[in-house]
């Protein structure tokens, strides 16, 4: 819980590293999706993502501010989330690029 001005920086890593975690966790959501092509199984993948998504931004929270709602919670979590939009996302783009082109090859 941040109890002084010196604990918020690592408040706010904490959720900008709760932001990236989501997103990577949208990235296998993504992957998921895009091979599957069950109307059951694709809510079964967007459960499983919104219950993992759920939990990461609760524990994170919790540790940071005892379970109080911030704005700068939110805030911090949508540029984690965004960073890795911007930069780990395009790699991810590359490699799943290179399994399909692989796959159809075969």
């Amino acid at each position: 819980m941040l109890d002084n001005t010196l604990l918020q920086p690592e408040g706010a890593l904490c959720f900008l590293y709760a932001g990236l975690l989501t997103g990577l966790f949208y990235e296998v959501d993504a992957l998921l999706r895009s091979r599957c092509a069950r109307p059951l199984l694709l809510g079964l993948i967007d459960g499983v993502f919104v219950l993992f998504m759920g939990a990461i931004f609760s524990a994170a929270l919790f540790v940071v501010t005892g379970g109080a709602l911030r704005a700068y919670a939110f805030f911090m979590t949508a540029a984690g989330f965004l960073l890795e939009r911007m930069t780990l996302h395009q790699a991810f783009r590359f490699i799943y690029l290179k399994m399909i082109h692989k796959s159809w090859m075969n």
